[in-house]
């Protein structure tokens, strides 16, 4: 369901921004490859306001249980994190934006850490979403070639603590008391932007591959591999 959904959205919002060239704009948005699909997600982080509009054309035909999981996405968050730990039923991130505030997100299909490929803990980008309780993403995660010193892992052990706390771990959103304070007519409230990048101990390289989990069914599948570092970065549909 969220494939389909968060698929039908996007693709009202390509047909509106037209984000990416004719050629792509021709694709369903779930048939995009991850870096034109993130180009897409980024116009509409610029126009939250196309929530109330995709609800009120409803192009898709969507019952009034899957508008109200559409309409909860204006309480997205989207922004730089550390992925942790990976624990049973989630995975632990904190966000890179100097405040001490964590999430708990839930794979798609699959763990997170499977998604990511890489040793814990790293920074990933990502758009949260909020479904059913819990909080998941959108499909897209991009990783980040990432060096951590022990002070760091420490550093970020602290924040975690820190979080919790100070009621700053969220295991479903919107994450703050104020998400659910009435908007005017036909707005919408924009979504929480993390992308500033706080947190003391690291280095980031430049590098960014985005990695998606696009489909209902898993398939091993490499589209694209990018060398950084001398160690593979994949990009999976």
């Amino acid at each position: 369901m969220v494939f389909r959904l968060h698929g039908a959205l996007m693709q009202f919002v390509i047909k509106q921004l037209k984000p990416v060239d004719v050629h792509a704009s021709a694709l369903s948005y779930i048939a995009l490859p991850a870096e034109e699909r993130q180009k897409v997600v980024q116009a509409f982080l610029g126009r939250m306001d196309l929530v109330d509009t995709f609800i009120a054309a409803n192009p898709a035909r969507l019952s009034q249980q899957e508008i109200e999981i559409v309409s909860s996405w204006r309480h997205l968050v989207f922004g730089r994190f550390i992925a942790l730990r990976q624990l049973k039923k989630h995975m632990l991130l904190l966000s890179c934006d100097g405040t001490s505030t964590a999430y708990a997100l839930t794979g798609l299909i699959e763990p997170i850490e499977i998604v990511i490929k890489q040793p814990l803990p790293t920074m990933i980008e990502t758009v949260l979403l909020p479904f059913r309780g819990k909080i998941i993403y959108d499909g897209v995660i991009s990783r980040f070639n990432v060096t951590f010193g022990s002070g760091s892992r420490r550093g970020f052990e602290e924040h975690l603590r820190a979080a919790k706390a100070s009621n700053g771990f969220f295991t479903s959103l919107p994450a703050s008391p104020a998400a659910h304070t009435a908007q005017p007519a036909g707005e919408s409230p924009k979504p929480k932007l993390d992308r500033r990048t706080h947190l003391p101990g690291w280095e980031v390289d430049r590098h960014q591959t985005p990695l998606d989990a696009s489909s209902e069914h898993i398939e091993d599948r490499i589209d694209d591999a990018v060398r950084i570092g001398g160690a593979a970065e994949v990009c999976e549909g």
